[in-house]
């Protein structure tokens, strides 16, 4: 009987033993001879192996050599198939709840190292954002960004974990505001000044919007500023919502007088009747591009209100116009009041007839007549005939006419 050896018939394939990365595994050939087996020896390749071995991941060919008592050697073959299905074990790194946004920029450099195992080795570890591999250090962007890790070992095993990057932006925006070249004149006819100003903002992230307020309320440019000292406030916002805030103030002067129109009286005017004025209301007109404040209206330096008794003759009225900001304007005008109201004049009423004085052949008698005017009775003249005559006068025996002329300030006469 010849030596007979028959190799074992291992499985398909053999899972490594945990954490390694081979498979420890025993095999036994089976042998018959017709005097006897002396031994059998296994050998991977030219190095003889014993059982138990351990089996690396891939087939391995072990190959069994039979020897009998009297030195027929026979031989077979069989194959190992090892497998490495482990996965690799990954730790992504934990980072902090939040990192600032480096200085002047919109995101954080910074550099994170996942810790990788594996029974068999470690191939490589990538680092992704979205589909995108990144190095570190990787400028972080403001805002969470997630990064995955994918760690493959040796045998194409993988393994995938992720972290969440936090990047806030607390860097305010810088302003600068304008520098207005203070005081404005107001616009003419005006009472406030059409003017433009912005001010500049620059900020890592980008600029949302930059406000301009007066008292509160926004404003757009140009703003009419008003007369006196407006103050401006600014308030500039990040696209991330960090503010800053800065103000200003424009000042506008009103220098503009306003504009007085007097009156232009009718001339002349007589008097009242039985008074030696005329009374008058004479308002100038008047406007401002602010308003007007007040008039004052004087005579002789005097304050003087209307209606105003204005005396026979020339009387002239200066008008001041004052504007709220202390701008003025003056005009003026003569007012001619002219008195022609005849004096009243009342003859006396003789005592018809007289006696002729004693031892005379005539009267001496006085005889005055009485007399008013509007303004005042300058002279009263009698006379007879052509003949002026004063009393007591001595009235010859007849009858004799007495002639009255009175005559008021301003000329005006009543017989």
């Amino acid at each position: 009987m010849r030596l007979l050896v028959s190799c074992p018939v291992p499985l398909s394939s053999y899972s490594t033993d945990a954490n390694e990365c081979n498979r420890t595994l025993s095999f036994a050939a089976t042998a018959t001879d017709n005097c006897g087996v002396s031994s059998i020896v296994y050998r991977i390749g030219n190095n003889p192996i014993t059982f138990p071995y351990d089996f690396p991941v891939g087939s391995t060919t072990v190959n069994a050599q039979v020897t009998d008592v009297h030195g027929n050697i026979s031989n077979c073959s069989f194959v190992v198939v090892v497998v490495d299905n482990q996965y690799p074990v990954v730790t992504c790194p934990t980072p902090l709840s939040s990192y600032p946004a480096d200085q002047d920029k919109c995101s954080a450099a910074l550099s994170f190292s996942a810790s990788a195992g594996d029974n068999c080795g470690i191939l490589s570890t990538m680092y992704s954002i979205g589909s995108s591999p990144i190095t570190f250090p990787h400028n972080f962007p403001v805002g969470s960004t997630t990064v995955y890790v994918l760690v493959t070992d040796l045998n194409g095993n993988i393994s995938i974990c992720s972290f969440v990057v936090t990047v806030v932006d607390n860097q305010a925006p810088v302003v600068t505001c304008p520098t207005p070249s203070n005081p404005y004149t107001a616009d003419a006819g005006e009472c406030n000044r059409t003017l433009s100003f912005a001010a500049t903002a620059t900020d890592n992230c980008g600029v949302a919007s930059t406000v301009h307020k007066v008292g509160g309320n926004p404003i757009s440019f140009p703003y009419d500023f008003p007369v006196g000292t407006t103050t401006v406030s600014v308030l500039v916002t990040d696209i991330q919502g960090n503010t800053t805030t800065c103000a200003y103030t424009v000042t506008v002067n009103d220098s503009e007088p306003p504009v007085v129109t007097c009156h232009v009286p009718m001339n002349p005017y007589a008097t009242d009747a039985g008074e030696c004025s005329r009374t008058l209301s004479l308002p100038a007109s008047s406007s401002d591009n602010c308003g007007v404040a007040g008039t004052v209206y004087t005579v002789s330096g005097l304050p003087i209100t209307f209606p105003y008794d204005f005396p026979v003759g020339y009387t002239t009225v200066n008008a001041v116009v004052t504007d709220i900001n202390g701008n003025t304007s003056a005009c003026s005008f003569t007012v001619v009041v002219t008195d022609i109201e005849p004096p009243v004049v009342m003859c006396p009423v003789p005592g018809n007839p007289y006696q002729a004085d004693a031892g005379q052949c005539s009267a001496s008698l006085s005889l005055q007549a009485t007399s008013a005017d509007n303004c005042g009775v300058a002279t009263t003249a009698y006379s007879i005939g052509s003949d002026p005559i004063s009393f007591p006068y001595n009235f010859p025996v007849g009858s004799t006419t007495v002639n009255v002329l009175v005559t008021d300030m301003h000329g005006n006469t009543s017989t």
